[in-house]
C-alpha cells in the first residue's frame, strides 16, 4: 500500500473536469487539500473529515490558490509535485499575498531526505512530511500547527483590543 501512495501522477488534470465532490463538512477548522492524485486526495480528505475538519480538496496548486483567495482556509496541505502550479509555487504565491501569507502550509512529498525537508522549511512551509507517512503523524502535526496558530491569533486579537481601548 505504501508503494501505491509513493507514485506521483504524471497526467495533467482535465481542466474542464468538475471539482471533487464536496466532502461532508466537519465542524472544525477548514483545511485546503491540494493533490493531483485523486485517490490520495480522497483518502486524506476523508481521514481529515473523520477527525472533524472541514476539507476542500482540489487537484493542483493553481486551483488551491484560487480556492484560498475565495475563502481563506485555516491550513493548506499540499503535495509538492503537481501540474500547473506545484506545491512550492503555491507556497510562494500564498506568502506573497498579504491576505493569505499567515496561513500555515504543510508540504507533502515523496522526495525524501534532510535536504528536501530543509528546502521546504526554508521556502516558508510550516512543516514538510515525506511519503509514505503515518496518518496519525499527519493528524498530530496538523493539530499542533493549528493550536500554535490559534494561540498566535488569540494574542493578536488581545493586542488589537488593547490598542482599541487605548485609542478610546
Amino acid at each position: 500500500q505504501a508503494l501505491y501512495w509513493l507514485s506521483e501522477s504524471d497526467a495533467e488534470p482535465d481542466e474542464t473536469a468538475e471539482a471533487d465532490p464536496p466532502l461532508e463538512p466537519g465542524a472544525g477548522e477548514r483545511i485546503l487539500l491540494a493533490d493531483d492524485n485523486a485517490d490520495m486526495r480522497g483518502y486524506i480528505g476523508r481521514l481529515l473529515v473523520a477527525q472533524g475538519y472541514d476539507v476542500e480538496a482540489v487537484h493542483d496548486g493553481q486551483a488551491a490558490l484560487e480556492a484560498a483567495r475565495k475563502q481563506p482556509p485555516d491550513l493548506v496541505l499540499t503535495d509538492v509535485m503537481m501540474p500547473r502550479l506545484d506545491g512550492f509555487g503555491l507556497l510562494q504565491k500564498l506568502r506573497e499575498d498579504a491576505l493569505l501569507r499567515e496561513i500555515p502550509v504543510v508540504l507533502v512529498s515523496a522526495r525524501a531526505g534532510e535536504e528536501a525537508r530543509s528546502e521546504g522549511v526554508a521556502a516558508g512551509a510550516d512543516d514538510y512530511l515525506i511519503k509514505p507517512f503515518a496518518l496519525s503523524e499527519l493528524v498530530a502535526r496538523i493539530e499542533a500547527i493549528l493550536r500554535r496558530c490559534q494561540g498566535s491569533r488569540r494574542r493578536q486579537l488581545q493586542v488589537a483590543d488593547l490598542c482599541y481601548d487605548l485609542d478610546t
